[in-house]
């Protein structure tokens, strides 16, 4: 069974900000460029943990928390943002850590220094 659930408004984006199939939810890229009042976020530390807060908020939707979550991809701008990058992560997730893979990348958008795509399993 496949569900798609499209939360963006802007019709040009051509994805699903996640995907349910199964028991499992797959997550489009999620970034934290912008806080929930819409300021913009200019450090790592501040974009990393929006952009964990975001994932929680589709992944609640779902009825699914960070616990349920099997595999992440970080994608970076700047790898000298590891250390604090995975400081904040592992606060994100304290039950366990999920299989993740991080690299650098460019963004299309300049702000952004992190992005991070998930699949949780709901069981």
């Amino acid at each position: 069974m496949l569900k798609k659930v499209a939360l963006h408004k802007v019709e040009e984006w051509t994805y699903s900000a996640y995907v349910v199939a199964g028991d499992f939810i797959y997550t489009a890229h999620i970034g934290g460029v912008r806080d929930e009042q819409g300021n913009k976020l200019d450090t790592i530390e501040e974009q990393t943990k929006q952009s964990l807060e975001n994932l929680k908020a589709i992944l609640e939707q779902e009825g699914v928390t960070l616990n349920d979550v099997v595999k992440t991809t970080v994608y970076l701008k700047n790898i000298d943002d590891f250390k604090s990058m995975r400081d904040i992560y592992r606060d994100y997730f304290s039950d366990g850590y999920p299989a993740r893979m991080t690299a650098t990348t460019e963004f299309i958008e300049d702000d952004c220094l992190i992005q991070v795509v998930a699949v949780a399993y709901k069981s």
